[in-house]
């Protein structure tokens, strides 16, 4: 009801414009387009370095920032994962920074990780800082974002600040707003 009688809506890509419009039936001309920018921490190099207890930052490791819902599509990524580790024979880690929201579905993907992997090549952290992300970016040989469904997508523009290479799903806002700085997959596709 608030978004129907509002003069004004500002939403933070085309993508989220056009759902809101198809849903909701609104006048275009109501509806304006701005993009997200990055916190100052991510482009400041005056920064100091912050550290996680506990990482290597000298292993090669895949970084994945997210929240634990089903439509990030963390199961699939997953079994990318695998299926890259043992058709690869590839030693590289993944890191995985999960905000836990569905503690069901986080269940399952400790169940996942505990049939399929073996060591410690899996790690998940949470409750992270957003300042102490910045150092597993930059030493991420690749961040990965497997996502449905994003109106935006702000941990791949973070991952993009520090030199990372992004490899990001194919759908929804995501090939807006990474346009032609990152490579696309189907996130069905775990082959």
């Amino acid at each position: 009801l608030s978004i129907s009688i509002s003069d004004v809506l500002i939403v933070n890509s085309f993508y989220a414009k056009n759902e809101i419009m198809e849903l909701l039936h609104l006048n275009e001309k109501k509806i304006h387009v701005c993009h997200l920018g990055l916190d100052e921490k991510f482009v400041d190099d005056s920064s100091n370095t912050i550290l996680i207890e506990g990482i290597d930052y000298n292993k090669d490791y895949i970084l994945s920032v997210l929240s634990c819902v089903k439509y990030h599509n963390i199961i699939n990524l997953l079994k990318a994962y695998r299926n890259l580790l043992s058709k690869n024979k590839l030693k590289i880690n993944y890191i995985i920074v999960m905000q836990k929201l569905d503690n069901d579905y986080f269940n399952e993907i400790q169940n996942f990780i505990k049939k399929n992997f073996l060591g410690e090549k899996i790690m998940i952290l949470s409750n992270l800082k957003n300042y102490s992300l910045i150092e597993l970016y930059k030493k991420a040989k690749i961040y990965i974002f497997s996502s449905y469904c994003e109106v935006f997508g702000l941990t791949t523009i973070e991952a993009m600040s520090q030199s990372c290479p992004v490899l990001v799903s194919n759908t929804s806002a995501l090939p807006e707003i990474n346009n032609t700085s990152a490579e696309y997959f189907n996130p069905d596709d775990v082959g």
